[in-house]
């Protein structure tokens, strides 16, 4: 169902993006090559390193394919939380925890943004889909960088008690500081494969240069060494249109790698909020239409179908 050429699709995102970084992202296999239920025995397990906080050091790539093409691909950093470690002051040892730093971890940024835990925000997540309650949540986001962020995207990753990835939340944000959640847990309720795609209707505004409609494609390989996450957008008839990756490694979180984080890439979120803003230029002179915000939907939570 998913046309080819990841491949071709990362040369052409080279080609369009005005940065100087090669695209070394590497998408994942497209479901036409694998069938989205499709099952193997290589369920992802988190060894004891997520037991502690984590550096993710990772590339991100969007790939637009229709009705134009525009791409890019940049160089990111991402804190990976486990929830207990804020509750049991191992995070607040290395970063600021709910007060200001060059790196910081607000508690509000996420889940319903107000005195209830993160923990809460999780478990009421899955409870209203009928899901088993996770045994550890790892929480991927990107940090506030003198108090300020803007994160895209935050992954929540459940796994069970036998430390199996077997559900993730998708936070998403959009830039009119409206939020919404994709829930993807697989139908046969076994833990996430590496090689599943799990598919979910869009029910946000994301993009004004996107309509809301169509659906989404995740797909996750999460070890304790690597990060690899593709969102695949299709719009109308079945038309692949956005390809979206996160590649990267983990490494334990100090406060010695958050300073060499820094140094590789300052000013992280505000280089986020700014590329943003640039890339909608550039397809503003592409000439693509440019789509009016909807009113957002009650619910915010979406769970995938397939």
């Amino acid at each position: 169902m998913k046309d080819a050429a990841v491949k071709d699709a990362a040369e052409n995102a080279e080609k369009d993006s005005p940065l100087t970084e090669t695209l070394t992202t590497p998408c994942l296999q497209s479901p036409n090559a694998q069938s989205p239920n499709a099952q193997s025995p290589n369920t992802q397990s988190p060894c004891a390193q997520f037991s502690c906080p984590q550096l993710l050091s990772a590339r991100v790539m969007h790939q637009r394919l229709d009705p134009k093409k525009n791409g890019f691909s940049y160089g990111v950093y991402y804190i990976a939380i486990p929830l207990a470690s804020i509750a049991n002051g191992r995070l607040g040892k290395i970063m600021p925890v709910n007060r200001f730093g060059l790196h910081s971890f607000y508690s509000k940024d996420h889940g319903y943004r107000d005195n209830r835990s993160l923990q809460t925000w999780i478990d009421d997540r899955l409870s209203e889909h009928g899901i088993a309650l996770p045994h550890q949540v790892v929480l991927i986001t990107m940090p506030r960088i003198l108090g300020y962020v803007f994160n895209p995207v935050s992954f929540w990753l459940c796994y069970n008690q036998n430390n199996e990835l077997y559900c993730t939340v998708n936070e998403v944000n959009n830039t009119f500081g409206e939020t919404h959640s994709y829930l993807c847990h697989p139908q046969n309720g076994q833990p996430i494969d590496k090689n599943q795609w799990m598919q979910a209707d869009k029910q946000f505004h994301v993009s004004p240069f996107l309509p809301r409609e169509g659906y989404y494609w995740f797909r996750y390989h999460i070890t304790a060494k690597h990060a690899q996450i593709q969102i695949d957008y299709y719009g109308k008839n079945n038309q692949k249109t956005l390809i979206t990756t996160v590649n990267g490694a983990f490494s334990p979180l100090s406060r010695a790698s958050l300073r060499r984080a820094w140094y590789k890439t300052p000013l992280l979120t505000i280089k986020v909020i700014t590329l943003i803003h640039y890339q909608a230029l550039k397809i503003l002179g592409k000439k693509i239409r440019h789509i009016k915000k909807p009113d957002p939907h009650d619910r915010k939570t979406t769970k995938n179908q397939r």
